[in-house]
């Protein structure tokens, strides 16, 4: 997590297969409708589901998972976004994986973009019919970690 002035500004977070990427309890998705009108709680809902499908499967042993990257809006533009990247990606060599990988919207191509200037490489990924129908469908990144 980065800060700046006491406020977040951008944050991101690593999975491995020894610390996998928590799960959303399905109870805090479910509440929504105790916390919205119903139309937009039943779009919450679609979405994670959608986004359940969507989800890659667990990073290999020699793989960190980078996930649920974000840099403000009003702070884009100002390196924030390489400086946390730089920062996950040390953590996933620090715990010894030699390759990063990431999952991106296929319609997030500022993203993509970003992560191909990053060195991340595009891979197909297979998907179930399940997912391939009701999913978002999405690109997996791939990068060496180099020491």
């Amino acid at each position: 997590m980065l800060e700046e002035g006491g406020a977040v500004v951008a944050a991101g977070g690593i999975a491995t297969t020894e610390e996998p990427r928590p799960a959303t309890p399905a109870s805090a998705i479910l509440s929504a409708p105790l916390h919205m009108d119903p139309v937009r709680a039943a779009l919450t809902i679609a979405g994670a589901v959608r986004g359940v499908l969507t989800i890659a499967s667990p990073p290999a042993g020699d793989e960190v998972l980078l996930h649920s990257v974000v840099v403000a809006q009003t702070r884009r533009g100002r390196g924030l976004g390489r400086l946390l990247m730089d920062h996950l990606e040390n953590e996933g060599r620090r715990r010894g994986k030699t390759r990063g990988v990431l999952q991106v919207i296929s319609a997030n191509t500022t993203a993509r973009t970003f992560y191909r200037s990053l060195g991340y490489a595009e891979r197909a990924h297979p998907v179930g019919p399940i997912a391939r129908r009701f999913g978002y469908p999405s690109v997996m990144m791939h990068k060496p970690l180099t020491p």
